[in-house]
């Protein structure tokens, strides 16, 4: 289940960034990836992957509503904070703030419900 997390929220990342939201400027470098900071990307997915699917076990979430449940909370404790402190420190633009956190909310929600389901 948490490898299937990672992947989903890579592909959730890929589909809002590459083709919904390609017009916003997110603040993200259109240069090529470098291999080393894909391996963190993915390493540090599969830590939140890992710490989400312990947090719906602790909490006996079961089934998908009650993951998507855990996992926007989730991300509306642990993330959405230090995102919005990141867009105050780097003045970022709102629109950046609001299509990246889109994207980790819909992650965080969608994993949340496949791990509880899994």
């Amino acid at each position: 289940a948490i490898l299937a997390a990672t992947a989903l929220q890579f592909i959730i990342s890929m589909i809002l960034h590459g083709l919904v939201f390609k017009h916003v400027k997110t603040g993200t470098s259109k240069r090529k990836m470098d291999p080393a900071v894909f391996g963190v990307a993915i390493a540090g997915t599969l830590i939140m992957s890992f710490a989400l699917a312990q947090v719906i076990a602790l909490t006996h979430a079961t089934g998908a509503a009650q993951g998507l449940l855990v996992g926007a909370l989730a991300w509306l404790g642990f993330i959405a904070p230090i995102q919005i402190a990141v867009k105050y420190t780097n003045d970022l633009p709102w629109k950046t703030y609001l299509v990246n956190s889109f994207c980790v909310l819909i992650s965080f929600a969608l994993s949340g419900a496949l791990i509880a389901t899994w």
